[in-house]
């Protein structure tokens, strides 16, 4: 093994020396693009065991062609084709960089690079055009906002918002990806670049209702609701009430989901929502009884709506009732015989949870009785 250890060693002693000649011979240009591209080989561990020789990894002569490149500045656009190279990496930071040195030199190449095969390079090339401060930038964005990519979309959508386009020409855009996107990390993405823009994205309404009408709150819809806020709150509560009413169960639910994003924005609601505390679909109940604990302030209206409900047939949805109260303590005393009724009641595990979990925060004494006498039992 020592013979074979020292005969690899000479060997790379050898291979050092021929490369060392040869760089010799070849222009500093050259010598710069062989160090931009420069690959790990499995010589690099060999050679690092070489007694009194320290030859750079791949990493450290990319690196340090790098450097040089940046301190020739626009002298070295002749290397921006292995700079593009680069942004194959998933951590481009020191290649963009560079890349700024180069100015709108290396322009044409970012926004070849921008279609090209690999996502990762599209991805940074979009990156790189802003970086650069490119003319081209708005109209390479947009057009990735249909790339087959869902990463290339969501740096595409943010990055379009980041360069405060005029809404007349980003907002259009904007809906259009909206509507045709079908991957949960693009629409919630595109929802909120358009949210950047408020009041001026207006004519993103409609589009954003719809994924509302979807029904399931989710990551998609609370980006929705996220983007209605800040663009036009008023009309989104607007909208919210009059979905109240729809036949459809799913935009009723998806409707008083938008509480949750709205906010004090959607107190008008509050009539609405209480009547929908007795909807046929045990959803949209729910979604509405949870959507005022979130936003009503004042107790008078809603604990009576909401003691009501402690009638329900369903043992769940009571439950949830009894919690939604919670946020009213002072109010909902006169709610607690109730509950202790249904707690003494109910065989459901989880309602009766919920229920005790209520009357914990409504009436912290009658919480500790029932459970005494419950433990005695």
């Amino acid at each position: 093994m020592k013979v074979l250890r020292t005969t690899l060693i000479t060997l790379a002693v050898l291979a050092v020396l021929a490369v060392g000649a040869f760089v010799l011979r070849r222009s500093p240009t050259e010598q710069l693009s062989d160090g931009l591209r420069a690959k790990p080989s499995g010589m690099e561990k060999v050679t690092r065991e070489i007694p009194l020789v320290n030859i750079p990894t791949a990493t450290e002569r990319q690196h340090r062609a790098m450097k040089e490149v940046r301190q020739m500045g626009t002298n070295a656009t002749a290397l921006i084709p292995e700079l593009i190279e680069l942004l194959d990496d998933k951590r481009p930071n020191e290649a963009i960089y560079t890349l700024k040195g180069m100015g709108l030199a290396a322009e044409p190449a970012l926004i070849e690079a921008a279609s090209h095969t690999n996502a990762v390079r599209r991805r940074n090339a979009l990156i790189a055009l802003c970086v650069i401060q490119s003319t081209n930038a708005a109209r390479v964005l947009s057009q990735a906002l249909h790339d087959p990519d869902p990463t290339v979309q969501q740096v595409a959508a943010s990055r379009l918002a980041s360069l405060h386009q005029n809404p007349t020409d980003a907002v259009p855009t904007l809906i259009q990806a909206l509507e045709t996107a079908n991957d949960e990390t693009a629409i919630r993405g595109r929802a909120r670049t358009l949210a950047s823009y408020g009041e001026d994205a207006k004519s993103a309404v409609p589009a954003l209702l719809k994924i509302v009408d979807k029904g399931e709150y989710n990551e998609i819809v609370g980006g929705a609701g996220y983007a209605l806020k800040r663009i036009d709150p008023k009309g989104a509560t607007q909208a919210l009430i009059a979905r109240l009413d729809a036949k459809e169960p799913e935009i009723r639910r998806g409707a008083a989901t938008l509480v949750f994003e709205l906010k004090e924005d959607a107190e008008p609601a509050i009539p609405a929502l209480i009547k929908h505390l007795h909807d046929e679909d045990q959803q949209t109940r729910i979604q509405c009884a949870v959507g005022l604990r979130e936003i009503a302030r004042q107790g008078n209206v809603v604990v009576p709506a909401l003691i009501g409900c402690l009638s329900d047939p369903d043992p769940n949805f009571r439950a949830i009732a009894a919690i939604a109260l919670r946020s009213f303590p002072e109010e909902a005393r006169k709610a607690v015989p109730r509950i202790i009724e249904l707690l003494r009641e109910t065989d459901d595990q989880l309602a009766a949870t919920g229920l005790f979990t209520a009357l914990s925060d409504i009436d912290p004494e009658a919480a500790q009785k029932f459970a005494q006498e419950h433990n005695e039992k």
